[in-house]
This record gives structure tokens, sequence and C-alpha cells, in this order.
């Protein structure tokens, strides 16, 4: 992979860039972009923790209220 595409990538990765934006740095079209995104997402790990996946001092945090709250 060249250096622009892999820099492309790791920066949609993490939400520092949209797809508009890491296209044309990679020298790709838009469409392009999006397919080669979606393949590197299914190659790559996940870097964040889901809320019942985290615990603070072994005391698990309760997720977020929805609202408005479902009756």
């Amino acid at each position: 992979m060249r250096p622009e595409t892999r820099q492309s990538m790791e920066m949609l990765f993490v939400a520092k860039w949209n797809v508009p934006k890491a296209a044309r740095n990679a020298g790709l079209t838009d469409k392009e972009m999006k397919i080669t995104f979606n393949e590197y997402c299914n190659l790559n790990p996940t870097t964040y923790a889901l809320p019942n996946q985290i615990e603070t001092n072994g005391i698990p945090l309760e997720p977020k209220p929805v609202y408005p709250p479902k009756n």
C-alpha cells in the first residue's frame, strides 16, 4: 500500500478526515476510497471498547439512558 493511501486509511479509521479529503490525499475517487476503506476495516481490529466492556475500579459502567425513555 502506498504511503498516501495508508495515511488516508488511518485518518479515516480514527475519524480525523472525511472520505473526500482522504480520497484526494490518496489520489483515488470517492467510490474507490469507500471500497478500499471497507476492506481496511474488515482486516483491522477495532481500537475502542464498548460501554459494556469498560470497567472502572472493578465496577462496570452503566450505559447512558435513552431519551425519550422507552415504556
